[in-house]
This record gives C-alpha cells, structure tokens and sequence, in this order.
C-alpha cells in the first residue's frame, strides 16, 4: 500500500501548477499581443471585413433585446423635406410662436442666391432665424482639416454669416465606422473638439446635440463634459416612434394645436421628401437594425440621431466603457482559465485534445461573450471583447507550441526543473513518458 503524500507535497504540486500555468498564461498572453499588432491585408477576405465591421456585439441588446422605452416628450423632430428657403422661415416663424426651449437646425445654408426670387427667400429666412432667441446652426469639421499631432481642427465650416446672427454651433459630425460608400454605422459621437480660431487660440465648439441640450440644462452638460471622454457611445432610446416628429403638413395645417411644443427642444432636418417616403440622404446605420449582420438598409436619419443624443444627455442615462487594465485583466484571468483547463486536458486526454480543446474553448467564448451582453443590457457597460476571444481561441495552438519547444528550452537551460514523468496505472505500462506536475512519491 503507497503512503500518500504529505500536505506539504500536494501543496508544493498545487504551487508547482499554478506557477507553470501562470507561467504558460503569460506566453499565450504576450503572443496575442504580437498577433493583434501584425497589419494583414487579404483582399479576399474584404467582403467578409466589411460586413463584421459594422457589427458589435452590443448591437444584439439594442435590435432584439432591448427593453421597451417611453417615447422622449421633450423632444421634438420636424421634417423640412425639400422645403426652399422662404417656406423655411414661414415653418420657423409657426414654431417660434409656440416659445419652444431652443430650436437646433441640421440643415446648412452656405451660399445666397443671385436671382431676385430666391434672394427674397433668403432675407425672409435671416428674418426669421434673427428672431429666434435659443437657436442652434449646424456646423461642419473638415475630415482634411484635422491636425492629428495638435488634435485639433485648423477650421470650421457653417451657414453663411447672412443667417448666422447670435446663433450657437454645434458640429454635425457623427463617428461611423465602416465603408463610406456602403456601409456607415454610427454608435458613437465626439462631445466636443479644438478649434483654430487664430494663429495661436483655439476654442472648443460642441457637438450640435450637446449645444442644442445645453440651452435646456446647462447643468446636466457640465455633468456629461465632465466625464471627459474623447468619444461617447449613443445610448439609443429608439427611432422615430420615440419622439414627437411633424411633417411639413403638420407644421402648416392652420387647425394643427402646436401648443405643446412650448419648452420643447425643437430639431429641424430631412427626413425624406415627406415622412413615410423613405430617402436615402442623411440616413445611416445604428445599432438599432434588425438585420445586424452585413445590414440591410440605412433605419435612422442624421436629425433623428441627434435627438437620441439630446434625449440621452438630458436623462443622464449613458453608456460607460470599461477601463483599458479591466478589460487586460478579464482578458488575462480568462486566458489563465482557459490554460488551465486545456493543460489538464493535453496531459490527460493527450489522444482527444484537439476535439476536447474546441468544445471548452467554444463554451468559455459563449461564456464570456453572454457575460458581455447582460453586463451591457443591465448597466450600459461596454466591455472589450476583442483580447479575450483571441487568447480563449488561440491558447490551445499555443499550449502545443509551449509543450513541444519552450518547455523542453526551459528545461534544458535549467530554468525549469524537469518534472518526472506521472506514475503508471496498475496492470498497464508506460511505453511513453508524460510530464506530470504532480510530485513524485516517496
């Protein structure tokens, strides 16, 4: 009968374990690290790139499981359509008389006509727009000039100076990501960027949703600047259906009871020739699409984004990302979970570990990734998935590199005590030595 081990050997096994799986953590940590740095570029695989880049996990929260949310009264969408310039200043003097809480318009007005019809329609609309007390103008940051060392835009583009007044700005900009030419989602907005505003000053100009909310609750902006973040994620209340949104007929019909826009934020743009005639221009992607993989067709117009995140600000109810050493340390307490299976699995199971590897590494990535998704769905807490994924994905290639090479290195060099090969079954011989961290009997 074999004495069994002392409680000082299995706790010296125990701490030989661990150490050696902390050990092969790191080198399956570190690798992924070079891995994600290599730039590949395989054209082939571009069609495939294209659709997932306008996936993010997240997106799943927002189109299927996304709890339902009261329509936002506070804020109200109209429809210009292709109204000209006069008739703008007739639906901006219905509005005014209603004294909304501010008037935000993303809709830009660059250059004055020439002909005498048109110059009238011009004077009418600086008329109009000069008798808005809270009014807030699009305005434009050129992509081209962006000053990526001095993080900082060189200029400004907006309305011409006839219909500007004593407007504020706010740039229209949105962050997408994806091809321009196909596929543009927006989650995401810059609160605010650095503007040249002569040779050696610069102002900040905020984003138009930003600007539009600050003339209702200045207070609840310095909040939300506060948090100081380059970038926020749109916290999507919803569509259409969760705002109060007037077509063009609305506004003009002489029996329409408009009193209820009185302290409303009123946003102005296009919405298609008409509302219910769906148009192309200013639409883009969102999280919201139902068909999230690849997409379908642009579900949500620019002006409509925009009021999600007036709507987002004014609740307070944003979307936070988890620190850059969390999302290291989830990724790194995942990669030691999944070696120190797979290494139990490659010294017992050596025959079926390939099979074994795929199954676990399949259920901890379905793991991890329903964590991701209800830490999002319940707190607003976006989690990076991207590490983690690829070290529960490549560690089992990686744990037969580090068995086959970099053990046997360190062994040699004497960095690394051999480990004696595990004891034999009763009745059965060993042919082939295995490495066993478990302690030898004595």
């Amino acid at each position: 009968m074999t004495d069994s081990p002392a409680p000082t050997q299995h706790r010296q096994g125990w701490l030989n374990r661990v150490l050696n799986n902390l050990l092969l953590s790191v080198f399956v940590f570190l690798s992924i690290l070079v891995i994600a740095n290599i730039p590949l570029k395989l054209e082939f695989l571009n069609p495939i790139q294209n659709a997932f880049e306008t996936f993010d996990l997240t997106d799943l929260v927002f189109s299927h499981f996304k709890k339902e949310t009261t329509a936002d009264t506070n804020v109200v969408v109209v429809n210009i359509g292709t109204l000209h310039r006069g008739e703008v200043a007739e639906m901006l003097e219905i509005l005014q008389a209603q004294s909304p809480a501010v008037i935000g318009i993303d809709a830009f007005f660059r250059q004055l006509h020439q002909d005498e019809e048109r110059a009238a329609w011009d004077g009418a609309l600086a008329m109009s727009l000069a008798q808005i007390e809270h009014l807030v103008m699009a305005s434009e940051l050129p992509e081209s000039h962006f000053k990526q060392k001095a993080k900082r835009y060189d200029s400004l583009e907006a309305s011409h100076p006839l219909f500007m007044g004593q407007a504020t700005t706010g740039f229209v900009n949105l962050i997408t990501t994806g091809d321009k030419g196909e596929f543009v989602t927006v989650r995401a907005f810059s609160p605010q960027e650095k503007v040249k505003t002569s040779k050696d000053t610069y102002r900040s100009e905020l984003a138009f949703a930003v600007q539009v909310a600050n003339h209702i609750a200045p207070e609840k902006v310095k909040r939300f600047l506060a948090r100081n973040n380059d970038h926020e994620f749109v916290n999507f209340r919803g569509n259409q259906d969760k705002f109060y949104v007037l077509d063009i007929s609305n506004v003009f019909d002489p029996e329409a009871d408009l009193s209820f826009l009185k302290g409303k934020a009123i946003l102005l743009g296009y919405m298609g020739p008409h509302l219910g005639e769906i148009s192309y221009i200013d639409r883009l992607f969102t999280p919201l699409n139902m068909d999230y993989l690849g997409r379908g067709s642009p579900d949500m117009y620019g002006v409509v984004v925009h009021a999600n995140i007036v709507s987002m600000i004014l609740a307070e109810e944003y979307i936070n990302e988890m620190p850059a050493w969390v999302n290291y340390l989830i990724a790194f307490g995942f990669c030691y979970f999944t070696v120190a299976l797979l290494s139990v699995v490659y010294r017992k199971l050596d025959f079926w570990f390939d099979a074994v590897a795929v199954v676990l590494q399949l259920a901890l990535s379905l793991l991890f990734l329903t964590v991701v998704v209800l830490m999002f769905d319940w707190y607003r807490l976006r989690i990076d998935i991207g590490i983690t994924i690829l070290s529960i994905f490549i560690a089992g290639f990686l744990i037969e590199i580090y068995f086959g090479i970099v053990d046997k290195v360190l062994e040699r060099s004497g960095l690394k005590k051999k480990t004696e090969a595990s004891p034999t079954a009763p009745g059965k011989s060993s042919a082939v030595s295995t490495t066993s961290n478990a302690p030898p009997t004595r």
